[in-house]
Formats: C-alpha cells, structure tokens, sequence
C-alpha cells in the first residue's frame, strides 16, 4: 500500500526519491494517528460529523464541564457557617484529622476529593428531602 500511495506521491513531485517519500507518509500517518488518539478536537474544523463515540465524549465532557461549574457556584453561594454544618453532617472532618472545620468550610469545591464531594451531595439530598416537608415550621409563630 505505500508503493502505491509513493508512485502516486511520486508523480507529483518527482524531485523526491521513493525513500524521501516513504518518510514524509509515514510521519503522516504517525501525526495522524496522534491527532486521532488524542481524542476529538473541538477546536478544530471538522470535516464530517462527530461519530458516536466522539459524540459520547463531547456530551460527556460539556455535561461534566457544567455539572462541576454548577456545583462550585452553589458551594460558594453558601455561608461558611453553612458549608461547617454540611461538612460536620457528612462526616468529611474524619478524613483529615489535622485539619479544622472551619479550613475545610473556606476550601473550595472543586479541592473536595470525589468521596467528600458525593458525601456532601448526599448530606444535602438528604436534608433538602427531609426539610421540604416540614412546612408548617416555616409558617410565622404568632405572639
């Protein structure tokens, strides 16, 4: 197959020998099967459309992408005194013993190792289902 692409290449420009030729192709194909192992490039242009597995990839990465920028801003958006009681509840205090809870409050999120994140997401699952319906605590207290 590459006599046939170097007499094809060589009839293009026939001041290059066969082995000039043989060389530039197989470092063509070695960038391209770089290019192609590194994944999709969404800068790029695309000549055809994602297949899909690279389709799979990109939903992925954008929904991890927005999922983790959801989340940090919704950590940030709570009060440190917040924050304590999530991390106190979830039981993240006990991972890092030399560590205060007021520091781990005041970290952010995305410094959080996935355990401690999804214990804390679980913590405040569980506390916005319980607390959603307890409504009558959240009436005004006539007196």
């Amino acid at each position: 197959m590459q006599n046939k692409i170097g007499k094809k290449a060589r009839r293009v420009d026939k001041s290059l020998s066969e082995a000039d030729l043989l060389a530039r192709i197989a470092r063509a194909q070695q960038a391209m099967a770089q290019r192609d192992a590194a994944g999709p490039h969404l800068l790029e242009p695309s000549r055809r459309p994602p297949n899909e597995k690279e389709r799979a990839w990109m939903k992925k990465t954008i929904g991890n992408l927005r999922e983790a920028s959801d989340a940090e801003g919704q950590w940030r958006g709570l009060d440190v005194y917040m924050r304590r009681l999530l991390v106190y509840y979830a039981g993240v205090k006990d991972n890092s013993p030399g560590e205060t809870l007021k520091s781990m409050a005041e970290r952010e999120w995305s410094e959080f190792i996935r355990p401690e994140q999804k214990a804390i997401s679980d913590v405040m699952r569980r506390l916005l289902q319980n607390l959603s319906q307890k409504t009558a605590l959240t009436q005004k207290v006539r007196g």
